[in-house]
């Protein structure tokens, strides 16, 4: 049976993805403050926002319905309950917070110093 996430934690299908997109954008302020890359570096790149659903997924939205599969199942409203137990989940140690892609983000700081580098004049 698929269970839709919005609709479980009570959100439209809007709300839920902007949530998706600020978690992304903190994400991208902590990563841009860690390895000194502008923010708007990260915002705009495929692969990493492609990189951060495929682990949101997996650690954020994957973990909360293996947790909770058997009330969701038993068909159990309980929009702020499942709130409270899904940001728990995002924001344990084992959450999306903690990780990061270094070859991509390597990439990503590389692209961006070589674009600002002073032009060498001949």
């Amino acid at each position: 049976m698929k269970v839709d996430i919005a609709y479980t934690l009570g959100y439209t299908r809007l709300d839920y993805i902007n949530l998706v997109d600020e978690s992304f954008n903190t994400w991208c302020i902590k990563i841009g403050k860690t390895f000194t890359i502008p923010l708007r570096a990260l915002q705009v790149n495929a692969k990493l926002y492609n990189w951060f659903i495929a682990n949101w997924e997996r650690r954020i939205v994957n973990v909360f319905f293996s947790q909770n599969k058997e009330f969701i199942n038993a068909n159990i409203k309980a929009p702020d309950h499942y709130r409270d137990l899904f940001f728990k989940v995002k924001d344990s140690p084992n959450g999306i917070n903690n990780i990061y892609p270094s070859v991509i983000i390597k990439q990503i700081k590389t692209e961006h110093y070589e674009k600002i580098k002073p032009k060498e004049e001949s």
